[in-house]
């Protein structure tokens, strides 16, 4: 692609869907580049910018061929879900449907890399990572509920949209809807696809060191929002608003729905689409929703940057403009705030506790409170609740008023002293295919050491301490040793060091959430490092107060993430929980009955069986643990049927049998990366390429099939068509006829045959008629997968000749002797015994062709005077 295309179009007037063009300028003319700086990660995953994505693109085409601006979305990049062929989603509406979709004007969120170069029309901050997901979309996503007017963001008019991240909160979420949506069965058949529930994608996304993410709403209802990289599959859940005077099927008006209502509406896979009315403007537009994902496709991509503007679509002006997101209460209540949260005793959040503790909180509303729902699942009728914490985790409150706005409220408690207790896991309890082993320790027994490590990268981390009691307040002592080892650039100003990394608690407002803390207690300067060679370090750390949970020891060099020009030595490094309790284990009884007097220990299980731990610690107690070992190393199987070296210009359809004579098939794993539990079923592979199926059984052995597909070819033959006067018998040019040569070519399965005008078909790659009129001659190239090209030879300058006569005479015989068109030019015989059929037909000098006349002759060898036939054609 060039970098820098002119686009021409014209102005009618009307909202119109124009492709292939640029939005409209005064000069007609709109100069289109690549977005800069480049984010060169897009080569590798794709773009979130939704103005070129290829989402966008076919979401709101209604042409059969797209002609995306930036990398099309093909099967070289997409492989089995590949779109670039597949004609646009508007086409799937009849010529009413889509006069009936209205252009909306609607806000898209910008990475700040995007925004920083330029193309953005308003906000100031890029959107947070979402680190850790909750079913609270407002507590996954910090400053989604209070500062989302501040995100970067971009103005697009689209007819079909998807929802961003605040708009799916307000339109579901805040209504208290579910956000999981499953798969249509279309589309699961579609892509052989055996999840029922899948990601779904929203618009627009965020940068995160080089890397474009986007928004992903999961499966998972305890798990609301996600970000995934941008070319990672997702389901596609359409939006679009509905003009206010257009009648449905149903009958109803567009502007007299409600909120809340369900219909259908135009057609998708052979199926109709069922939507959901999620929110409704003042002038009376309904917002629909796929009830349903309706297909599964890639965001953008791989391949290439990201231009600035679309060549396809170009909506002049919207219709309806919901760029301030308006939102509709579904009462039509002029109250759309959601209820507030108070807890009442919040100090205990902030105070490390002993034991369990009790937190008073009062939901408040201008429309009062209906009902609360606990973390528990009970629903109070009551604006006023209190609920006990016994462990460190987050808490989730639900909330609804009175008019059906919601409100979900997470609490995070991690001030609990958890007492420490006796840990006996092993590594398995049932079937495994391998040795047991049984890890026996205290819950205290906290720590970590390694005796050396080079560092040549940014950041490095060691195992996460158990959250099994909080952190917050105790001493951590740090020793060990650094070494300068080498820098292939000045050191500049560049540090390293080593400390922790931890998630800590946030609150803007009323509500909760959490963040990544970065502390380096221990600091050397590159250059300092550098003359020194070595330095000693043994330090007391201090975890502060707004710490929640998740401790990781870290080190880091302060260089860019992908700069590896530094390197350093870490030596007898030893991370210590100074603040711990006297608990300790005193003796282990092993299942032979053998007692071990140590603090913790390490058993191994080579033999099925029952076996009973028990341990004995500091205080008097015993804990026991029962452990079932049942050994399964045999694979499982996989079968797969359907493979043909033949040819085909069709999808392969692959019959997949899987089985495990032991622990049984746990389950497997398709090449589009959905899951079935079945032991028999269906993959249909559309392009060439290697399809892997793994199987996994109840003890963890995987079998693994590779399949490659070789034979598939979609496309239809190329030509090339020469023609050239006929030469008469002095080699002068005769303008009375032409010589037509077509020569066929194909990549793939390579050229089957030819038909000629005649509607004769020739074997090979090449054919060559002459002609006598002037007109056109149809001819078809046929690749031998069966794909089969059209194509047209038309002739208009032959001069005619006032008088015609017989150019030449043609015949050819089948049955006893069989011989295809040939020139007659003299006499010939037919010798063998038994019926021969002789076809003739003639050719005058102006290319007309005589009917074709057939005579049956019988040769009979009996008599030794009867030995041949003498044929002559007139």
């Amino acid at each position: 692609m060039n970098t820098f295309k002119k686009i021409v179009s014209s102005f009618l007037g009307i909202s119109l869907l124009t492709i292939q063009c640029q939005p409209i300028y005064a000069d007609g003319v709109k100069e289109n580049e690549l977005i800069q700086p480049s984010m060169q990660s897009r080569k590798t995953y794709g773009s979130n910018y939704w103005t070129t994505s290829n989402i966008r693109e076919w979401l709101n085409t209604d042409k059969s061929y797209i002609k995306y601006t930036n990398q099309a979305p093909s099967s070289d990049k997409l492989g089995n879900f590949a779109y670039d062929k597949e004609p646009g989603f508007l086409s799937n509406f009849n010529v009413e449907e889509q006069d009936a979709i209205a252009v909306t004007k609607h806000r898209v969120y910008v990475s700040h890399t995007d925004a920083q170069a330029g193309v953005k029309d308003g906000g100031n901050t890029s959107q947070s990572d979402v680190a850790y997901p909750n079913q609270s979309m407002t507590f996954s996503l910090n400053g989604l509920l209070n500062n989302n007017k501040n995100f970067f963001y971009k103005m697009e008019n689209d007819k079909v949209f998807l929802l961003n991240a605040y708009e799916a909160y307000s339109y579901l979420q805040k209504r208290g809807w579910s956000l999981p949506k499953e798969l249509t069965s279309e589309a699961q058949k579609k892509h052989s696809y055996y999840n029922n529930y899948e990601h779904w994608m929203l618009s627009g996304g965020r940068a995160n060191i080089g890397y474009d993410l986007t928004f992903l709403i999961t499966p998972d209802s305890s798990r609301s929002l996600v970000f995934g990289y941008t070319n990672r599959l997702g389901g596609v859940v359409p939006a679009i608003h509905i003009k206010p005077d257009y009648r449905f099927q149903n009958g109803k008006i567009a502007k007299d729905i409600q909120i809340g209502e369900k219909l259908l509406f135009g057609n998708y896979n052979g199926a109709p689409i069922e939507w959901k009315v999620v929110n409704k403007t003042e002038e009376g537009f309904p917002l629909l929703l796929s009830e349903k994902i309706i297909d599964l496709k890639h965001y953008d991509a791989p391949g290439d940057e990201a231009y600035k503007y679309s060549e396809v679509v170009d909506f002049q002006k919207e219709d309806v403009n919901i760029v301030e997101e308006p939102y509709r209460n579904i009462n039509n209540s002029k109250d759309i705030t959601p209820p507030d949260f108070k807890i009442l005793n919040e100090d205990k959040l902030n105070i490390r506790s002993n034991d369990e503790f009790t937190l008073e909180l009062e939901a408040s509303d201008e429309s009062d409170i209906e009902y609360v729902i606990l973390p528990n699942g009970n629903k109070v009728y009551n604006k006023r609740v209190s609920y006990t914490m016994s462990e460190n985790k987050e808490y989730l409150f639900i909330a609804k008023d009175k008019v059906g706005n919601f409100r979900y409220f997470v609490i995070p408690v991690g001030n609990i002293n958890i007492p420490p207790k006796v840990i006996i896991n092993p590594s398995a309890n049932g079937w495994t295919n391998k040795d047991v082993t049984v890890d026996i320790s205290a819950s205290n027994d906290v720590g970590s050491a390694f005796a050396e490590k080079i560092q040549n990268n940014r950041d490095r981390t060691e195992a996460m301490w158990p959250n099994y009691t909080t952190y917050k307040g105790k001493r951590i002592r740090i020793s060990g040793d650094v070494e300068f080892i080498e820098a292939k650039k000045p050191v500049g100003d560049y540090f390293t060091g080593m400390g922790f990394v931890f998630t800590s608690v946030n609150k803007s407002g009323s509500e909760y959430n959490l963040q990544k803390n970065y502390h380096l207690p221990i600091r050397y300067s590159l250059k300092e490092l550098q003359e020194k060679k070595k330095a000693h370090f043994d330090q007391v750390f201090t975890v502060p107060d707004y710490y929640y949970k998740d401790l990781i020891p870290w080190s880091q060099i302060n260089v860019d993430a992908q700069d590896t020009n530094y390197k350093v030595k870490w030596t007898n490094v030893k991370y210590e929980l100074l603040d711990k309790d006297d608990f300790a284990i005193e003796k282990i009884i092993l299942p032979s009955g053998n007692s071990i007097g140590e603090k913790s220990y390490k058993d191994t299980l080579t033999k099925e069986g029952n076996y009973t731990y028990q341990v004995l610690d500091n205080r008097g107690m015993i804990t026991k643990k029962d452990v079932e070992v049942k050994i399964d190393k045999t694979l499982p199987t996989i079968q797969v049927d359907g493979i043909s070296d033949k040819w085909t210009n069709q999808d392969v359809k692959l019959n997949v049998t899987v089985s495990d004579s032991q622990s049984g098939v746990a389950k497997t794993i398709l090449p589009n990366g959905s899951e079935t539990t079945s032991t028999s079923f269906e993959f249909v592979a559309k392009t060439n390429g290697d399809y892997q199926f793994q199987t996994y059984d109840k003890a963890g052995n995987v079998a693994v099939k590779k399949v490659a597909i070789r034979n598939i070819d979609k496309l239809q033959p190329y030509h090339h068509i020469q023609s050239s006067f006929l030469l008469d018998e002095k080699h002068n040019v005769d303008k009375s006829g032409r010589e037509i040569r077509v020569i066929a070519k194909d990549d793939e399965s390579g050229v089957d045959s030819i038909q000629l005008p005649s509607g004769e078909w020739v074997q090979g790659d090449s054919v060559k008629i002459n002609v006598y009129e002037n007109g056109e001659y149809p001819f078809k190239l046929k690749d031998n997968a069966g794909n089969i090209k059209e194509i047209t030879s038309k002739i208009s300058d032959l001069e005619k000749i006032s008088i015609s006569g017989i150019q030449k005479i043609e015949y050819k015989l089948d049955g006893a002797e069989n011989k295809g068109w040939t020139n007659y030019t003299e006499p010939f015989f037919v010798k063998k015994e038994g019926l021969t059929t002789i076809t003739s037909r003639a050719y005058d000098k102006a290319g007309n062709i005589s009917s074709e006349k057939s005579k049956v002759v019988k040769l009979d060898k009996t008599k030794p005077i009867n030995n041949g036939i003498l044929i002559t054609l007139e």
